[in-house]
């Protein structure tokens, strides 16, 4: 209990410290990390809404006739980080709020120098142009385009290759100016094909500073399967380094009244025990200065039985290390995988937030049928680390 209440006191203190020193204000009122705008002022600005399914508008009868098959593995990275300390960004599962609906991040922000080249990790079909989201309840976001040559917003013009099976490789914030004539060749025939390796622009300026005053210079990569489903480029990529285990916060059960009481690593389990437990986790890699959602959570019960008798484990997952589905093959909902906000016995709230100014992630874990006794919450990063609490 006290590792906790200090875990939470430095959490807090961090906050309020980034407030004396000055931090400066535009930042914490920075634009959405992609562009978000209501679907009735994109379609007034000549946005069409993409043709191809969308996670928001997909059918479980879409999803069994139209079953995507994988993303290739173990791809090169599209481009140079900027360095051990500034390389992966926001993940496909970080949580983002910048004042209108929130919504899962959907890709990775590769974190880059200014004017870093993107480099295609794929072969395929080239397409181009601006783009914007509108967000919807469950977290999704309905996307909108304008194909070459036609003008948007500078900083949201994005590069993608479009694979034989279907799969479309995505990045954004690339600097319009200065493509590469090549590029520039293709999309004005109507596009062409594009071979591995070759470079496809270059990363815009991004004008807002993200942790420590650093410029969050990047190019945001999505992999986006022939029914829309998204996939994770951390498990389709090369693996980072990381020896570097997610952090848990605390653990806490949930009463009717939605109350959060705090529960001790190694104590008994509850009793009787709540509907859901909610865990305050983050992640970090090592040296980089970025904190980002851990893709894995498991909650085991492992009741006692004597040597030799085999019972059903009963288990409450998500699983979001390889696409953005969650066990029964549906888009999950964001307010299902993250709670909103908890109360705590002494009067603190604590938020999910996922913005600029603040990274930090309450999940939900529904307790199955049947669930009691003794339990284990694994909490596992995309490298693999894992960290766990455990309850007797």
């Amino acid at each position: 209990m006290l590792y906790l209440r200090n875990s939470l006191f430095v959490f807090q203190r961090f906050f309020q410290i980034l407030v004396l020193v000055g931090f400066p204000l535009f930042l914490l009122q920075a634009q959405a990390n992609e562009r978000i705008q209501p679907r009735k002022l994109l379609l007034q600005q000549g946005y069409r809404q993409v043709q191809f399914p969308t996670q928001a508008l997909q059918s479980a009868k879409l999803r069994l006739a139209q079953k995507d098959p994988s993303p290739p593995a173990a791809l090169s990275w599209p481009v140079n980080f900027e360095d051990a300390s500034h390389s992966m960004g926001n993940n496909m599962l970080q949580f983002q709020s910048y004042g209108d609906l929130p919504y899962f991040h959907g890709g990775c922000d590769l974190r880059t120098a200014k004017g870093a080249e993107v480099r295609s990790p794929v072969a395929g079909r080239l397409e181009a142009g601006h783009y914007s989201y509108d967000t919807n309840p469950d977290g999704s976001m309905t996307k909108f385009f304008k194909s070459w040559p036609e003008q948007g917003e500078d900083l949201y013009f994005e590069v993608a290759v479009i694979t034989e099976a279907g799969f479309r490789y995505e990045f954004h914030h690339i600097d319009r100016e200065s493509l590469p004539t090549e590029i520039i060749q293709m999309l004005t025939v109507g596009g062409g094909e594009i071979s591995v390796g070759q470079t496809l622009g270059y990363v815009a300026e991004w004008p807002v500073a993200g942790v420590g005053g650093k410029y969050y210079h990047h190019t945001h990569y999505n992999i986006v399967g022939p029914t829309g489903v998204r996939y994770n480029p951390e498990y389709f990529s090369k693996t980072l380094a990381d020896q570097k285990a997610p952090r848990i916060f605390g653990v806490f059960a949930v009463d009717q009244n939605g109350l959060g009481t705090p529960l001790e690593n190694g104590g008994r389990a509850p009793l009787p025990m709540p509907s859901e437990f909610v865990v305050a986790t983050t992640d970090q890699r090592e040296l980089n200065v970025y904190t980002q959602a851990p893709p894995f959570l498991k909650l085991s019960f492992a009741p006692s039985l004597p040597s030799g008798i085999h019972y059903r484990r009963l288990e409450t997952q998500w699983d979001f290390r390889s696409r953005l589905l969650d066990a029964k093959g549906n888009f999950p909902q964001l307010w299902d995988v993250f709670k909103k906000s908890l109360v705590l016995p002494t009067g603190i709230e604590l938020k999910t937030e996922g913005n600029y100014k603040a990274n930090f992630f309450l999940f939900r874990l529904k307790v199955p049928p049947g669930g009691f006794g003794p339990f284990e919450i694994q909490v596992q990063d995309a490298a693999g680390n894992s960290s766990f609490f455990r309850m007797n």
